[in-house]
């Protein structure tokens, strides 16, 4: 389970930045300070089938909090919302179209900070430990 979460958030934080114009920060951990900044994390883990030797089968629950505030950007601002939106499009092409995981949920969250804009993502994938197999 760590190592597939590894290998999801090196390649989540490669492929962001390399197509992001804003140069977010990836992160498994949030930083209060640094923006743009997409924060990767496991938000749940529940064993759904345990049948001894033959089969077990997790469901793993991902979280995506992108947290942006309005940019300077090549001698103007930049809206939050536009910088956000950006970084919504590349997480999900990465984790739901590259990887194939399942996206449950999607939705702008209020902050208690007035001037960070939020999206908050959850993806869920079925992994067979004992068959080391991705669903």
């Amino acid at each position: 389970m760590d190592d597939y979460f590894e290998k999801l958030f090196q390649g989540l934080k490669s492929y962001v930045s390399s197509k992001s114009v804003y140069a977010p920060y990836i992160s498994k951990k949030a930083k209060e300070s640094i923006f743009p900044l997409v924060v990767l994390s496991v938000s749940n883990n529940t064993n759904i089938a345990n049948l001894g030797f033959y089969e077990q089968i997790d469901m793993l629950s991902l979280t995506v909090e992108i947290s942006t505030i309005n940019l300077e950007f090549d001698g103007g601002m930049v809206d939050a919302m536009i910088v956000a939106n950006e970084l919504h499009k590349l997480v999900n092409e990465y984790m739901g179209v590259m990887c194939g995981l399942k996206r449950t949920y999607d939705s702008p969250s209020p902050n208690v900070d007035k001037n960070v804009y939020r999206i908050v993502m959850r993806y869920t994938v079925k992994i067979n430990r004992t068959k080391n197999m991705i669903y």
